[in-house]
């Protein structure tokens, strides 16, 4: 049986449930109820309606179920103006004594492991996660992937915290673009505190092949074991009485010098047999030849390799993997196609003064804005090295342990050499630096 209910309809639901309850007592057997409804507002108040199609949310708040009752308590005459302020008065008093209450209560500290482990089953469904599982509950929300970040030290934005969401749920790596120094590589190390998971990282560089950022073989472990099987050859070779014999036991050593046992796993392959998950970080891919680059494509879209020799390795538990970027040169459609891309630039001032009071929470809030703003000033002049983030972050420690309180110009220009690393930056700015510091002093 099958009926169906209007759910915004206070009557309707009270008289099918009751109708098919009593239908169940007297002849047990399943029964659909179909409430036909509509949540104006979600279960978070972030829950947006901003992709709501034009007109359906005023549709359905013309048979809200609370107006529709009260219509008809007015209606029956149970219900008047006086009386409807009335109860409304006496619920906002009791709310309020409510919130009264609580509010003198001492603070307590929440365990979000324990609020969310009574709705979230253990482990999640195959091809939806990265992350081992006591780190999932992490990642269930953008939100909780920038206070995540936060906490191991990294200041992220939506766009970036977006990315990463989309890369673990999606299964799909993520290709980060930008200036250097940004913190692409930052990142990747970033998210390997804060799910608490290994970094397996493979630097480019031109002329990398499988054999440094896959595997080897022991060949030194190989000559070993050839060495003593050669010893022991005449006990293998014991009970053969023809050359077909000899072979058939020697064969069975084959696969033996060519298993797991002589493989030397490089960053690739470490990655994939991680028991818990890892972050594989793949930096600077840009640096390394286009026949790499198509020989990564099975690792990024299958999260496996093959080696001939064995077959086809399967990651245990597909890693979170970031490639890096700097634009050297043109990465092929079919790399990018794999990937989410997410590009990454200099932070803005507001940014950039969260990133180093992360980093040195010792510096005062006035020297940070000065120093920030002196840089993000170098930034914006024409020179062939931009200081990278990092950079600022050494500039703010140096100029604690010079014990400084505000930038001025003998100060600036004998601590110039930890943002700019070329002589003719420093050089080249040396007509602009007064404007800058200004400008700087002002902010």
């Amino acid at each position: 049986p099958h009926a169906q209910v209007d759910g915004n309809d206070l009557f309707d639901v009270y008289h099918k449930v009751h109708n098919a309850v009593e239908s169940l007592r007297e002849n047990p057997r399943p029964i659909i109820l179909e409430f036909k409804t509509f949540r104006i507002r979600g279960h978070e108040e972030a829950s947006g309606t901003k992709y709501y199609p034009d007109g359906l949310i005023d549709t359905w708040s013309e048979v809200d179920p609370v107006h529709r009752l009260k219509a008809h308590l007015m209606d029956e005459g149970i219900l008047d103006e006086g009386k409807e302020s009335e109860l409304r008065a006496g619920f906002k008093t009791r709310i309020d004594e409510g919130l009264k209450g609580a509010a003198s209560q001492p603070m307590v500290e929440a365990d979000t492991g324990e609020e969310l482990d009574d709705r979230f089953a253990p482990g999640t469904p195959d091809g939806l996660a990265h992350a081992p599982e006591g780190s999932q509950r992490d990642m269930r929300f953008i939100d909780a992937i920038t206070e995540g970040l936060a906490s191991v030290g990294y200041i992220s934005t939506a766009e970036i915290s977006t990315a990463i969401y989309l890369a673990h749920h999606l299964r799909k790596p993520i290709l980060i673009e930008g200036p250097a120094g940004v913190g692409k590589t930052d990142l990747a190390a970033s998210m390997s505190r804060f799910l608490d998971v290994p970094l397996n990282r493979l630097q480019c560089y031109e002329g990398l092949d499988e054999g440094k950022a896959l595997y080897e073989w022991k060949y030194g472990k190989q000559l070993l074991y050839t060495q003593l099987l050669k010893e022991k050859l005449g006990d293998v070779m014991d009970g053969a009485n023809s050359l077909g014999e000899a072979f058939d036991k020697l064969t069975r050593f084959e696969d033996l010098f060519f298993s797991e046992t002589f493989l030397e796993p490089r960053p690739l392959l470490t990655a994939m047999q991680q028991a818990r998950g890892s972050v594989l970080l793949i930096d600077e891919i840009d640096k390394s030849d286009e026949q790499f680059e198509a020989y990564l494509l099975e690792v990024l879209s299958d999260y496996q390799v093959t080696v001939p020799e064995i077959g086809t390795i399967r990651a245990n538990v597909p890693p979170l993997v970031i490639l890096t970027s700097n634009n050297i040169r043109e990465l092929g459609d079919a790399l990018k196609r794999r990937c989410l891309h997410l590009h990454i630039d200099f932070p803005e001032a507001a940014r950039e003064r969260a990133i180093v009071r992360a980093r040195v929470p010792d510096v005062s809030d006035h020297l940070l804005s000065q120093l920030v703003a002196f840089v993000q000033g170098l930034r914006d002049l024409d020179i062939r090295k931009r200081p990278s983030i990092s950079e600022t972050v050494d500039w703010a420690r140096t100029l604690l342990l010079m014990h400084a309180n505000d930038l001025d110009e003998t100060l600036v220009r004998t601590t110039l050499n930890v943002l700019l690393k070329h002589e003719s930056d420093i050089q080249g700015v040396d007509r602009e630096l007064n404007g800058v510091l200004r400008e700087s002093l002002s902010a």
